[in-house]
């Protein structure tokens, strides 16, 4: 369906959160963070917090089988 076994599905999206802010739905598959490639949900986890802070956090993602790039600013809703 989306062309890869590589990335971190997102499962769920809270509304306030950075994510939600920037416009990630459930069921986007997250393939890049910044310059970071995404493996799966723990190397996802693992980034994160490399970009706590920062405004305009590019994440390149899958959203029903196209290929698009969100700008995410990463508050600690992360942590």
């Amino acid at each position: 369906m989306n062309g890869t076994n590589k990335g971190a599905m997102i499962t769920t999206v809270i509304r306030g959160t950075s994510a939600y802010r920037a416009d990630l739905l459930e069921d986007d598959v997250v393939l890049r963070i910044g310059t970071d490639d995404i493996a799966d949900a723990k190397a996802m986890k693992d980034i994160l917090p490399k970009y706590y802070g920062k405004d305009g956090v590019a994440f390149e993602i899958i959203r029903k089988g196209t290929r698009i790039v969100k700008m995410v600013g990463i508050d600690e809703a992360y942590k």
